[in-house]
């Protein structure tokens, strides 16, 4: 079955202690959509 969508959660998980993203997980997040994955951002707030 092919992944059609992620779903990140911000705080803890895709953002870093400084509020900032990780040059892998923005090249992860590329290539995600690259391959046609939707990719939303999600949070608990």
């Amino acid at each position: 079955m092919a992944i059609k969508l992620i779903a990140i959660d911000m705080d803890g998980t895709l953002l870093l202690p400084d509020h900032t993203i990780s040059p892998a997980v923005k090249n992860a997040i590329a290539a995600a959509r690259a391959r046609g994955v939707n990719v939303v951002l999600t949070t608990g707030r």
